[in-house]
């Protein structure tokens, strides 16, 4: 990243490219900045205003500053200080520069009394006046930050200050517009354009507060929120960082408890370090507040003075505190969808989607998100997040039931294969139902792949792949190997987890005779698995023998208030017993007690290689280990999708060294030739994208800018122009932009050959087509 260094009177500045730009900007212009979170603008208006008096000979007093807080005003009127020195410039709140400049200009309107939140109608009534207008001619450069949250009053005052002979400068970020309950409203940032003449856009977006990890769920919730077709997404300049966590507890004690310890640890690593627990509700805070002193732990409220605390206190903080202000590691808490969002119409979701990502862009270094109260109770803002860029912890990655796990129903897969002759002749002969290319006579002349290797440059199947049977793994494994390279080179794609691959490697099955009693006291079990073998998961660990009266003692202590029956009791020793088993069999592999799950599915891998998936999964999302390294490894990632099928011929059939050293030079052209280029030249790139739905889910591969693209098998051209593949990548196009993302184009790609067949379908509606398939759901 370029650095440019400003030298000030005082001391020289170095800025980035976008902040540099905004700084030296020709004076005499109105100018729109949309800050990104943690950006820098603070840094950017300052070094502004301190060029416009230094270099252009500005009259300080003619330059107008307003802030939302006096702390951000106190901080710009030192960071100007620092820089050329004291000045005469007005900075402020609206608030305090309207007394302010009634006290010295018409100090006869403050003589009632008043309330404080009258004075900006004092100030618009003096800028009205004779003496007003006379002084506001002395005006000539309005600075406005946080532009999103101004209201109808501050509004009117800035078109009173904005004569003919001044310049406007608006600074905010429409994505952190939090307090419409205050009467702001985020049009007059979006709309800016329309009102004032001649506006010159400019952006921050780089930012310096969060590890990429945080800033790719960021971005991932910007996708949700309505903003300008021009605004950027946010860039990182940390490294990459661990994945935000969610983490589902059975209590909200259990989810105190937990944050708790996880304190004493953070302070353990680091004393200094800084901590807070966000919540959008006050109430939720004073339960940690008390936890906390309880234990010894000292908390400072929202923005309270921390200069009398011993220690370095926890901060507790509500969503719309916490405004402004960054954190080391941040717990945001209690995300229950029947609490957060509060308000269920589309205004109010816009609202608290906001103050989500608010939230989410407050932290430095690691993120934690956490509910209880029902697995499936979580917030639907952490569930819009694209789901690889989380790591997952007793929890599930949000299903809507346990039949997305199974595969049997719902997807837009097994709807696709449902459809009979007659089915596809309706779609055809439907004016609306596909694109009107595919039914004119010329559809081949649009359905020409072309390759992506260079000429001459042929890869086949591998011999071995035959031999084993191994077709389906190795179209897996190829998927796998492309999508984690490109979030190698793209963090926030989200490519380089697969959840499909997390459920199989983490999830314990139920044996079939326990199903309905399991399904029954799921939550009951698990939390008495956890309370009696708290040492699982430590290297070489034997899980103790549970005898009937451990069964009894715990029901007892960990649910005193209610009672169960001698053949329930029972039922649950054998459970129980039966899971210590598949501990027992992990002893020598190093796993999280906290990222298992137990769940009655019909399909899961044999227990003598769940160790070996155990091992893959980690070394394939450690982002350091190149993909190249790892083919045995995502050659199991990959498989695992056969796995969730019922197929496990992979475990048995595994490639050895001689045969993956054949398909090395494949896969580095590969990279070269083809991944490298859309990594590089995508402004957007996201993998493994999925849409999920109470009657329908489905999942695109990877959407690149305005295109989607789905890996697909085979060898040939002809397998591209299948009628069923292709109505699967329409639906499929429609879902995603049923979820706001732009879906232009869309693109078949097969790996071994290197086609690359191109589709448009930015005039086609895909409405028709999705009714008739839920129909189809429905009847099935």
């Amino acid at each position: 990243m370029e650095t440019h260094v400003i030298q000030f009177k005082k001391r020289p500045l170095s800025l980035n490219t976008q902040q540099a730009e905004i700084v030296k900007y020709e004076p005499c212009t109105n100018i729109r900045v949309l800050a990104s979170a943690g950006s820098g603008k603070t840094t950017t208006i300052t070094a502004r205003i301190a060029y416009l008096i230094q270099h252009h000979k500005v009259r300080e007093d003619s330059i107008f500053l307003t802030t939302f807080s006096r702390n951000a005003s106190d901080t710009m009127k030192e960071r100007i200080d620092t820089l050329i020195g004291p000045t005469r410039v007005y900075a402020g709140t609206f608030h305090a520069l309207a007394n302010q400049i009634l006290k010295e200009k018409d100090p006869d309107r403050l003589k009632d009394l008043y309330h404080v939140d009258e004075l900006p109608h004092k100030f618009l009534e003096f800028l009205t006046s004779d003496k007003g207008r006379q002084w506001v001619g002395r005006l000539h450069y309005l600075i406005i930050d946080e532009f999103q949250d101004i209201n109808e009053i501050q509004y009117e005052i800035i078109k009173r200050l904005h004569h003919p002979g001044a310049y406007l400068t608006i600074v905010g970020d429409d994505a952190q517009n939090i307090y419409t309950w205050r009467g702001s409203c985020v049009d007059y940032i979006l709309d800016f354009h329309r009102k004032v003449r001649n506006v010159v856009d400019f952006q921050l977006s780089i930012n310096y507060r969060s590890t990429e990890a945080i800033v790719a769920v960021a971005n991932s919730i910007m996708r949700h929120i309505p903003t300008l077709p021009h605004k950027e997404r946010m860039t990182a300049t940390a490294e990459a960082g661990d994945k935000p966590e969610v983490r589902y507890f059975y209590r909200s004690g259990d989810e105190r408890n937990y944050i708790h310890n996880r304190i004493l640890e953070l302070r353990k690593e680091n004393p200094t370090t800084t901590i807070a627990i966000l919540s959008k509700f006050n109430s939720v805070l004073y339960s940690y507040e008390e936890t906390l002193i309880r234990e010894g732990v000292e908390v400072s409220m929202g923005q309270r003075d921390e200069t009398h605390y011993q220690q370095n206190p926890v901060t507790l903080c509500t969503l719309h505190s916490a405004k402004g202000l960054e954190w080391d590691h941040v717990f945001f808490v209690r995300l229950n969808d029947d609490v957060f969002p509060q308000k269920k119409d589309d205004e109010s979701l816009l609202q608290e989607r906001r103050l989500f990502y608010v939230g989410v862009t407050r932290a430095r270094k690691t993120l934690t998100l956490t509910y209880s109260k029902g697995e499936h109770s979580l917030s639907r803002f952490v569930r819009e997040v694209h789901r690889p860029l989380l790591t997952w912890f007793s929890a599930t990655q949000y299903r809507l039931s346990s039949n997305e796990f199974e595969g049997k129903s719902r997807s837009l897969r097994s709807a696709i294969e449902s459809l009979q002759g007659e089915d596809f002749r309706f779609l055809k002969e439907h004016d609306l139902a596909l694109p009107a290319w595919i039914k004119a006579k010329t559809y081949s002349e649009i359905l020409k792949p072309r390759p992506l290797f260079p000429i001459g440059e042929n890869w086949r199947l591998p011999e071995w792949v035959s031999q084993k049977d191994l077709q389906t793994e190795w179209s897996h494994f190829l998927k796998a190997y492309i999508l984690r390279q490109i979030g190698m080179f793209r963090a926030e794609s989200g490519g380089s987890t697969d959840p499909v691959a997390s459920d199989v490697v983490w999830t314990i099955k139920i044996a079939a005779e326990d199903a309905v009693f399991f399904d029954e006291n799921q939550t009951t079990i698990e939390r008495m698995v956890r309370y009696l073998f708290p040492l699982a998961g430590e290297p070489l660990h034997t899980p103790p023998q549970i005898t009937y009266q451990d069964i009894l003692e715990s029901l007892t202590f960990l649910f005193p208030t209610k009672t169960w029956d001698h053949p329930s009791i029972i039922h649950i020793v054998q459970i129980i017993h039966k899971i210590r088993t598949t501990l027992y069999n992990l002893r020598y592999v190093d796993y999280r007690m906290d990222l298992l799950r137990f769940a009655s599915i019909p399909y899961s891998p044999p227990q003598e290689y769940r160790c070996d998936l155990i091992r893959a999964w980690f070394k394939t999302t450690q982002s350091k280990i190149p993909s190249i390294n790892l083919l045995p490894e995502l050659y199991l990632m990959g498989g695992a999708h056969t796995v969730r099928q019922g197929r496990n011929l992979l475990f048995y059939r595994q490639p050895g060294p001689k045969e993956w050293a054949t398909v090395r030079d494949y896969l580095v052209r590969l990279e070269t030739d083809i991944i490298q280029n859309w990594v590089i030249n995508a402004e957007h790139i996201l993998a493994r994208v999925q849409y999920e739905d109470e009657e329908i889910s489905a999942t695109a591969d990877i959407l690149i800018d305005n295109s989607l693209v789905q890996i697909q098998p085979g060898s040939s051209a002809t397998d591209l122009k299948r009628l069923e593949i292709l109505v699967e990548l329409f639906a499929t196009a429609h879902l995603m932009r049923k979820s706001n993302y732009t879906v232009n184009t869309v693109v078949l790609f097969q790996p071994l050959s290197g086609l690359w067949l191109e589709m448009d379908i930015s005039t086609w509606d895909g409405q028709t087509l999705d009714t008739y398939l839920r129909s189809k759901i429905a009847k099935d």
